[in-house]
C-alpha cells in the first residue's frame, strides 16, 4: 500500500511538471501553457506572477538587427495581473546617455520601436520592468544590447583620396535608416574634424558653399552621421578624404587673321577664278595647359562634294604646346564655275572638340577676256 502510494505521489508530481512549466517563458514557444507553476526567487508568489522576476526574452544579447524598428519581447507574465510593461533604451550601457525610449504603458510583452527612434550602425542597450497593479518590479530587469546594421552602406562620395577638379564640391552619401536629417564636417586635417564646425542637412548630400571654396593643392577630410527625428545623433561615419587638382586640359582655336573660327562655322574663300588659286592661312594655337596633339592621318584633313576643289598645301605640326601655335594652308582652286563647299577636318585631343570641323565655302567664274577651251568644240568652221 505504502509502495502504491509513493507511486501515485511521483506521477501527480510528474503530472505537474509536464502540465506547469517553469513560467515566464517564450509565450510563442511549445512549453508555454500559461499559468503559473514554481516560485524561482522564493518569495511566495509564482513566477507567472511575481513581476520581480522581470526578465528579457529576446532579442538575445549583443545581437546585430537588420532592422531599425525591432521587436522587443520580455517574458510574459500573467496577462490577468500584469497590467503594463515598462522598456526603457539608451545609448549608454549605465542608461546614463540618451535616452531613445522610455515608456512604460506598453500593455503587453512585446514591443516594437517606433519609426525614427532608432539609427543605422549604432549600438543600443535595453532593458523592462513590470507593473502587477499594485506595485513595479523592485528592479529592472539584464540589460542586452543590440546593433542596428540593414546593410545598407552609406557609399560615401568623394572618397579614397579621389582628384577632383572643383573647389565647391557636392558631398554624396546613400539615405541612413532611420534618418531624418544629418549633421556633416569636413576640414583640412583629420584633426579639423572637432565638431566645432558642423553643417546641417535634411538631404543625403552637401554641396560646400563658395564661401567654403576650397583652394587646388588642398586635401579635404569629411564625415556624415544621421540624426533621428528627435535630434539625436548617430556615430559619425568612416573619415573619406579626396585632393583639389586643377586638372591640365588641351585647348584648340582656330583662327584666320584676327578671326576666330568656331567649330562648326562657315569660312568663305573669295571669288576665284576658274584656272588660278587662292591660297588661306589658318592658324591653330593651343591656349590649354596641356600639349594640343594632332592625331589625324594627315593632320588637317578636307572632305566633302567638292573637297577636290581644296586643298592643304601646308600641314600644321603635330604637337603644340601650351600658349604656342602652328598654321596650316588650304588653296582653293576650282576647275569650273559655281559655288563649291567642303568640310575640313582636324583630330585632336580636346576633350570637347574633337574632332574640329569647320566648312570651307568659294565660287568661281570665267573672267572676261579668259579664253574658255570648251568654247572651241562648239564652233562651226566655215569652208
Amino acid at each position: 500500500m505504502k509502495r502504491a502510494l509513493i507511486a501515485v505521489s511521483c506521477f501527480l508530481l510528474l503530472l505537474s511538471t509536464c502540465r506547469n512549466p517553469l513560467n515566464p517563458v517564450d509565450p510563442e514557444g511549445d512549453e508555454y501553457v500559461g499559468y503559473e507553476s514554481v516560485d524561482s526567487d522564493g518569495d511566495g508568489i509564482g513566477s507567472y506572477d511575481d513581476v520581480d522576476e522581470i526578465s528579457l526574452l529576446r532579442p538575445e544579447n549583443d545581437t546585430t538587427l537588420d532592422t531599425v524598428i525591432p521587436t522587443l519581447v520580455v517574458y510574459q507574465f500573467n496577462p490577468d495581473k500584469i497590467t503594463a510593461y515598462h522598456i526603457q533604451i539608451n545609448t549608454s550601457s549605465d542608461f546614463t546617455g540618451t535616452m531613445i525610449l522610455d515608456k512604460e504603458d506598453y500593455p503587453s510583452n512585446s514591443c516594437i520601436v517606433p519609426t525614427g527612434k532608432l539609427l543605422d550602425f549604432e549600438t543600443y542597450y535595453w532593458r523592462a520592468r513590470a507593473y502587477d497593479g499594485t506595485k513595479w518590479s523592485d528592479g529592472w530587469s539584464e540589460i542586452r544590447s543590440f546593433s542596428i546594421n540593414t546593410g545598407n552602406e552609406l557609399n560615401c562620395s568623394p572618397a579614397g583620396g579621389d582628384s577632383l577638379d572643383d573647389t565647391t564640391p557636392y558631398l554624396d552619401w546613400d539615405d541612413t535608416a532611420g534618418a531624418a536629417s544629418y549633421e556633416v564636417e569636413f576640414a583640412l586635417s583629420e584633426a579639423g574634424l572637432d565638431e566645432s564646425d558642423i553643417r546641417t542637412t535634411v538631404e543625403s548630400g552637401y554641396q560646400i558653399p563658395d564661401t567654403d571654396a576650397l583652394a587646388y593643392g588642398n586635401t579635404c577630410y569629411w564625415r556624415v552621421r544621421g540624426v533621428n527625428e528627435e535630434g539625436t545623433v548617430g556615430i559619425w561615419s568612416s573619415i573619406y578624404s579626396f585632393s583639389i587638382q586643377e586638372s591640365l586640359y588641351a585647348e584648340i582655336n582656330i583662327r584666320q587673321g584676327t578671326t576666330i573660327i568656331a567649330s562648326s562655322d562657315i569660312y568663305g574663300f573669295v571669288s576665284t577664278d576658274v584656272g588660278t588659286s587662292t591660297s588661306v592661312i589658318f592658324t591653330i594655337e593651343n591656349t590649354g595647359d596641356e600639349n594640343l596633339e594632332l592625331t589625324g592621318s594627315p593632320l588637317v584633313a578636307i572632305s566633302g562634294t567638292d573637297s577636290s576643289e581644296f586643298s592643304v598645301t601646308t600641314q600644321p605640326a603635330s604637337s603644340v604646346s601650351s600658349g604656342s601655335s602652328t598654321t596650316f594652308v588650304i588653296a582653293f582652286s576650282p576647275s569650273g564655275e559655281g559655288s563649291k563647299t567642303a568640310s575640313v577636318l582636324i583630330s585632336n585631343n580636346d576633350s570637347d572638340e574633337n574632332p574640329f570641323i569647320f566648312t570651307i565655302t568659294g565660287s568661281s567664274s570665267v573672267s572676261v577676256g579668259q579664253w574658255d577651251s570648251s568654247l572651241w568644240d562648239e564652233c562651226i568652221w566655215g569652208d
